[in-house]
């Protein structure tokens, strides 16, 4: 049976242990900092070429949709976004290019096709880039256009592409997410060619690619036929009332 001084630092433990945890449940209540979570989606390309009197270059778009949560107990601010990309390929030491965020965007206008340009950005755009604030618990939904000219065609096999974020807590810019991107001659020809845009999703090793098992499963499963023709072949469905239902019915007074 343990003694009453046992007994006593048990209950001293317990509480310190009661005290520290709710002194950390106040904190992250009504002391923690910004604290932005970062959900981003498919990060898609587009290309304009544009020409003036004998002057031709290329406008390079990216389009991103993204959710910033603020999971802390103070409002905070995102004061500026860019995308950082790196070509591993040139063989220059820590190359890349930083393309500044350029305006907002309306998400169900942006995916249509307008080969006039100027037309389709005043269309789609809701506001030039403006930091902008998120209280606490709250989410932030924005789409975003990274805009730069190019006046040769930036031509590479391999492209890491980074989100990067700065805020108004600190001074460092903090990477939230990644893509892997090409900007080959064929993506170069599709997009100039039929003005369409490219699709590339974030990195995640948790969400696997479209795959199969065993690799050659549609060895078995895929019809090798023709498909038939002519659906299931059912016909219409309808309310079938005995013939005295609509017989009261004609004779009823609202009838």
């Amino acid at each position: 049976m343990p003694s009453a001084a046992t007994t006593s630092i048990i209950a001293l433990v317990i509480s310190l242990i009661a005290v520290l945890i709710s002194a950390l449940a106040l904190w992250i209540t009504h002391f923690k900092g910004f604290d932005a979570l970062v959900t981003v989606g498919t990060l898609r390309q587009r290309i304009f070429p544009i020409r003036n009197e004998d002057r031709k270059w290329f406008i390079f778009l990216f389009d991103l949709p993204i959710s910033i949560t603020n999971a802390g107990a103070r409002a905070g601010s995102i004061v500026g976004m860019r995308l950082h990309l790196h070509f591993p390929d040139v063989p220059i030491p820590d190359s890349y290019e930083r393309i500044s965020v350029t305006r907002e965007v309306d998400t169900r206008k942006t995916r249509q096709l307008n080969r006039a340009f100027f037309e389709w950005l005043n269309e789609v755009t809701i506001a030039d880039w403006t930091p902008f604030m998120i209280l606490p618990g709250s989410t932030v939904s924005k789409h975003f256009h990274f805009q730069v000219r190019w006046d040769d065609p930036v031509v590479q096999e391999k492209c890491t592409c980074h989100l990067q974020l700065l805020t108004n807590r600190s001074d460092k810019w903090r990477t939230v997410s990644e893509w892997r991107i090409s900007l080959d001659k064929s993506i170069w020809s599709e997009l100039l060619t039929h003005g369409n845009t490219i699709g590339f999703p974030p990195v995640d090793p948790r969400v696997p690619h479209a795959e199969s098992n065993p690799r050659d499963l549609y060895k078995y499963v895929g019809l090798k036929d023709e498909i038939p023709l002519g659906g299931f072949g059912a016909g219409p469905s309808y309310v079938d009332w005995p013939e005295e239902a609509n017989d009261r019915k004609r004779d009823s007074p609202s009838a």
